[in-house]
């Protein structure tokens, strides 16, 4: 028997491993995309966001009503990707992870930037489903080219 909970503890393990790459998947394709009504499913409602230096959120509603009026303006185009994730699943319900990323926001007229840092996150499972309970972005290098 002891097997059989081993087993279904690994299985467990990495179907949450799972679901927390296809999560943070979600959030990538609902920023570039603007989808707001969904990206509410990808956070706690409690959730925190550290976006840099001075761009420090409370509460979901924060975190999409920045996004939206910052990234989600129409003279924006974005592109996230996010690799290399390093989860930990550490309880029932709480997993942490770590995450390379790159993306590219182009604002129109203006500027083009390409930035790659790390983005470090904890999740919690509510009602069987993960969500951000918390990310914080560390840049590592931004290149920022003027357009004309």
């Amino acid at each position: 028997m002891n097997d059989i909970s081993e087993l279904e503890k690994q299985v467990r393990t990495l179907t949450d491993i799972e679901a927390i790459r296809k999560l943070k998947a979600a959030y990538f394709r609902c920023v570039d995309q603007n989808l707001w009504d969904e990206m509410e499913e990808v956070f706690t409602e409690d959730a925190t966001a550290d976006y840099g230096p001075d761009i420090k959120l409370d509460g979901r509603k924060a975190i999409i009503d920045f996004l939206k009026n910052t990234v989600g303006r129409d003279t924006f185009t974005t592109a996230h990707h996010g690799h290399n994730a390093e989860i930990e699943i550490t309880g029932e319900t709480t997993a942490r992870a770590k995450w390379a990323l790159q993306d590219r926001l182009l604002i129109t007229g203006i500027s083009t930037l390409t930035g790659w840092g790390y983005y470090d996150e904890e999740y919690v499972k509510q009602d069987g489903r993960w969500c951000i309970k918390s990310t914080v972005i560390s840049r590592l290098l931004e290149e920022w080219t003027q357009t004309k």
